[in-house]
């Protein structure tokens, strides 16, 4: 049974925060995506997959918040989706390996710039 702070964690975990995946390299030359939410400091994970770093974002940001709420710290809001421009640029070396892990995130690579479409 769910206690009262881990049900308003996770009704808080849903509101709209800004969410970040991307792909890394790890220290052994293979890759893992990690992700973070841009809003709440220190949330961060990591998964094979984008699949999998979003899930567990989605998991350990109700954890995260529960924690903020069990030592009365406060939660930060959600930034407006408004104060974030739609479209992105990273330079990259682009590794064609990726490209359907980049369609599935919305992304596409032109000229080793990655776009959010």
């Amino acid at each position: 049974m769910k206690n009262n702070l881990e049900s308003q964690a996770e009704a808080l975990s849903v509101r709209s925060y800004t969410d970040v995946v991307f792909r890394d390299r790890t220290t052994t030359d293979g890759y893992m995506y990690v992700a973070y939410t841009l809003e709440l400091e220190g949330c961060m994970v990591q998964g094979e997959t984008v699949e999998e770093a979003q899930e567990s974002l989605r998991l350990f940001r109700i954890d995260y918040i529960q924690h903020l709420l069990e030592h009365q710290l406060p939660v930060p809001d959600p930034q407006s989706t408004t104060s974030y421009n739609q479209i992105f640029r990273v330079k990259t070396h682009y590794d064609t390996s990726v490209s359907s892990d980049l369609e599935k995130a919305h992304l596409s690579v032109e000229n080793d710039n990655i776009e959010y479409v």
